[in-house]
């Protein structure tokens, strides 16, 4: 599991936990089914136990883990219908925003965004790893830019 981004020092930590293991899970650096373990998290994201329980608790009443009585927790295991779900209603909720942001957006920003189209053609033949980070840019570009604070979040 990849360590702790720089996350604002004001923020508390268990919103530090949380957000950096939700992070990782929805990145696919925590390989769906796989076991998460308090004590392994604790030291790898220099934390304590009570912090990532509480932590793996919220990822929990989202969805995305597992609590199992005597056992630990593991990543959620996505049926394929659980998937078509959760990509039709990100494309509903995406669409959307796209609507929402080009009433919003200036000719500078569509100059960064056509940046970031240039930068996603040319890294999708090279490096899997920077067209990742470049289609989330993407996507961001959009909700950062809805006009809605609940996009934003």
């Amino acid at each position: 599991m990849a360590s702790q981004k720089s996350i604002p020092p004001n923020r508390p930590p268990r919103e530090i936990v949380y957000k950096n293991l939700k992070r990782q899970i929805l990145s696919g650096e925590v390989p769906l089914g796989s076991r998460l373990i308090e004590s392994s998290l604790a030291d790898k994201l220099k934390a304590s136990r009570t912090i990532i329980r509480e932590a793996i608790k919220q990822l929990e009443l989202e969805g995305l883990v597992r609590v199992i009585p005597y056992k630990g927790t593991e990543m959620t295991r996505l049926s394929l219908e659980d998937i078509k779900e959760i990509y039709a209603i990100q494309a509903a909720l995406e669409g959307m925003a796209a609507s929402l942001a080009t009433q919003r957006i200036n000719d500078e920003e569509i100059k960064e965004l056509r940046h970031i189209q240039k930068r996603l053609r040319a890294a999708i033949q090279e490096d899997s790893e920077v067209w990742q980070r470049l289609n989330v840019s993407f996507h961001q570009f959009f909700w950062k830019r809805a006009g809605t604070g609940a996009c934003r979040a």
